[in-house]
């Protein structure tokens, strides 16, 4: 109905102008000879003057208030339509036509934009801030776009809402975007652009740290801890299929890590700890008020001044006593304030950096989580991984099923388990 409609509009804003020029131009060739003849007769043959009167019916003579001969015509609602002030009939025809082409276009991309978004679902989650206040952080994300369409969304928010995140999709990072306000305000930001497929929509979610397990000096197993050879029974577990043989031995493949990139995300790293030889570094921190890229060092970046949880998952990735790769670059990657909670959100963040312009080869090292799957989770780090970043996350440190976890269950993540010294689980 749409294309019927505006070739009819198009064809007859053409026929109008067409005739409008051919009139305008013999006009001018009888004013010049009207002159030296006493009949229009005269100038022309009769078929021909007949053809000019019907012309000038079609585009019917009026006058304005100043006397002065203007054009108009019926325009495309039905009314006569003259030229504007200032403007030809010709330029005010072609302003008309190019208002119809317009119409048409908007009418197009309504239609388009609603039939796009009549597929889309808000989903809030239970445990999300949205579900508790009524207002917190939203994930919108396509499977494709580009930055230009990602940087589209941040534009003209609405009233009361503001961006918390956007991807940079086109330099190989995440098409998400994440915007804090209400679900009136997801709904208007959704009805005000233009969208290339059919946006996903979730709210954000809090993580949470994995726990150490809990143990205490009189525990029999505190012992083991702290020997010397090697200087971590879990290092003595981990290179045998069974056992211990209190020795621990990278495979020479390996080189220990040499070259690699380790981004340790969680509480921060304190970097300068002896057990990392140097090779840590403060890298970025995201914990809800945008991305911090750390400076020359040393530098208070990323630091774990209050917990201590990152500086022991970097040891045990890294350190030189208690760690497995010994020899690999530390990043830290704060994705906890020193106060409070994280949200999911801070790690897409640090992982979005990491995909774009983070060294590479790179290991990105989560122990975090949260209970439940989530399909902006599991998209963030498959498309992580796709992009070359292996990921190794917790399984939970609870004894539960790690396919109830975020990201746990995703398959394209290794998930690393706890173990005894002793038995296989």
């Amino acid at each position: 109905w749409l294309a019927a409609r505006f070739e009819t509009r198009g064809a007859y804003v053409s026929i109008k102008l067409n005739l409008s020029v051919l009139r305008s131009a013999m006009l001018a060739v009888v004013r010049r000879n009207v002159a030296a003849s006493s009949s229009l007769g005269s100038v022309f043959p009769k078929p021909f003057v007949l053809f000019l009167f019907f012309a000038t019916w079609v585009a019917a003579v009026d006058r304005n208030g100043n006397g002065e001969e203007t054009q108009c015509w019926e325009g495309s609602d039905g009314k006569k339509a003259c030229p504007r002030k200032g403007m030809s009939a010709l330029q005010t025809r072609k302003h008309e036509a190019e208002t119809i082409v317009a119409i048409e276009e908007d009418d197009e991309a309504n239609q388009a934009r609603a039939n796009i978004l009549s597929g889309v679902k808000l989903v809030v989650h239970g445990h999300s801030e949205v579900a508790k206040t009524g207002r917190g952080p939203w994930i919108i994300w396509l499977d494709n776009c580009s930055t230009e369409e990602v940087n589209s969304w941040a534009r003209n928010l609405p009233r009361g809402a503001r961006e918390r995140f956007r991807g940079n999709p086109s330099r190989g990072g995440l098409c998400s975007f994440i915007m804090e306000g209400t679900e009136e305000q997801v709904h208007e930001e959704l009805t005000s652009h233009n969208w290339s497929s059919t946006p996903q929509v979730e709210t954000d979610i809090p993580v949470y740290l994995i726990p150490e397990i809990n143990v205490t000096e009189d525990d029999p197993s505190f012992a083991q801890v702290s020997q010397d050879n090697p200087s971590s029974w879990g290092l003595d577990r981990i290179d045998d299929r069974h056992g211990l043989d209190n020795s621990y031995n990278a495979p020479p493949e390996s080189h220990q890590g040499e070259g690699v990139h380790i981004y340790v995300l969680d509480t921060g790293v304190r970097v300068s700890h002896t057990d990392f030889g140097g090779r840590a570094v403060a890298t970025m921190e995201s914990v809800g008020n945008g991305r911090t890229l750390c400076g020359p060092q040393p530098t208070t970046c990323a630091g774990d001044a209050a917990s201590g949880h990152g500086t022991h998952c970097a040891g045990t990735v890294g350190g030189i006593k208690s760690g497995v790769a010994k020899k690999a670059k530390i990043h830290g990657m704060k994705v906890f304030p020193d106060v409070g909670s994280g949200d999911f959100g801070y790690v897409l963040d640090t992982i979005d950096w990491i995909m774009t312009d983070g060294p590479r080869p790179a290991v990105a090292s989560l122990s975090l989580g949260a209970a439940g799957q989530y399909a902006h989770i599991t998209d963030v780090f498959n498309k992580a991984v796709a992009a070359g970043v292996v990921v190794v996350a917790a399984a939970g440190n609870d004894g539960k099923e790690a396919c109830d976890y975020s990201p746990a269950h995703i398959t394209s993540v290794i998930t690393v388990g706890a173990m005894d010294d002793v038995g296989d689980k």
